[in-house]
């Protein structure tokens, strides 16, 4: 039996994801882990992501100050600074589980994109050929507005801006290394 294994680095959509497979699919692993090996090699890697990387790191640290993940109690927030050590850790700790995904213990990979993935309810089971729709009220959408929240965010999109210009000799030079 094929199982799916979605991995993610969070906020990405990942449990809309897993929500709406196992309407199809018996066996769906969710995980942070790259490093995770399936049971076996007739595994589906599902790698969930989002195309604007910033956002998703907001995200995670809003929902680091809220500690609200997956319910949210609309509470008030008084707007925060994130640390700058804060958001250059998350983004050495985002990249690299998506650099150290084991890939070779799958038989296919799917990528999917939280963007492409909410433009179009039919994308993401396009990809499994199953003719289905996303029920997008199966997970709850954070409802907290970044760009009131957060009151550095200009700094840290410049931060995110420079590391992103040479991300490959920024990532060797600060390696995040996950036990196995």
């Amino acid at each position: 039996m094929t199982s799916l294994v979605v991995i993610t680095a969070g906020r990405t959509g990942s449990l809309l994801i897993v929500d709406n497979l196992r309407r199809h699919f018996k066996d769906v692993y969710h995980t942070h882990d790259p490093l995770y090996i399936p049971a076996n090699h007739d595994s589906i890697c599902v790698i969930s992501k989002r195309k604007n990387d910033f956002l998703a790191m907001i995200s995670m640290q809003i929902g680091v100050k809220t500690n609200e993940y997956l319910t949210y109690t609309n509470k008030d927030v008084e707007p925060f600074i994130i640390e700058v050590k804060d958001f250059t850790n998350f983004y050495l700790h985002y990249n690299a589980i998506y650099t150290q995904i084991k890939t070779e213990y799958y038989k296919k990979i799917i990528e999917i994109y939280y963007e492409d993935l909410l433009d179009d309810p039919q994308h993401l089971f396009s990809l499994f050929g199953i003719d289905a729709l996303t029920d997008y009220k199966l997970t709850l959408k954070c409802p907290y507005n970044y760009e009131k929240l957060v009151l550095n965010l200009k700094e840290l999109k410049g931060l995110y801006d420079s590391y992103e210009a040479d991300k490959d000799k920024f990532l060797d030079e600060h390696p995040v290394y996950f036990n196995t």
